[in-house]
């Protein structure tokens, strides 16, 4: 749900159509939030369990990454075609723009069009959030497992 808020508050505020800059410190701020939410869970488990290890830390990333993935996915179907339909063409005119300030041919900027609309349709979107967040949650948990493991 934290990822879900952050989504909500950058998209109130306007920061996906900031550029390049805003998105990357947005990306890290998310795979900061998502590390503390799966150190949290990989605490709470060794504080039960006595220990934990890193095996149990990947379990514990990958299923906190499946939740946020399908959360996230679900809020920005949700997002996109209930609440601001006009959202994704929006998006995709800033990115052009950036695009056409990078220098990129207009054949280069289709294809990279072309690619964010089969990923914004919904069909697209849910496995493709899923996917991102597993992934995160695969190299996260076992990060956290090693760190919380208690030496024996």
């Amino acid at each position: 749900m934290v990822v879900v808020i952050y989504q909500l508050v950058g998209i109130l505020l306007g920061t996906q159509t900031m550029g390049t800059g805003v998105g990357i410190l947005s990306w890290f701020i998310v795979f900061a939030i998502t590390f503390v939410i799966i150190y949290r869970g990989c605490s709470e488990f060794r504080d039960i369990n006595g220990n934990i290890s890193v095996g149990e830390g990947l379990k514990i990333g990958v299923t906190c990454g499946l939740i946020a993935g399908l959360l996230a996915g679900a809020f920005s179907i949700l997002y996109g075609e209930v609440i601001d339909p006009e959202f994704s063409e929006k998006m995709l005119e800033t990115m052009r723009e950036q695009w056409e300030d990078a220098g990129m041919s207009d054949d280069q900027i289709d294809q990279q069009a072309n690619m964010v609309e089969m990923f914004s349709n919904p069909v697209w979107a849910i496995p493709a959030s899923v996917l991102w967040y597993v992934i995160g949650g695969l190299i996260k948990g076992p990060i956290a497992g090693a760190i919380l493991r208690r030496a024996e």
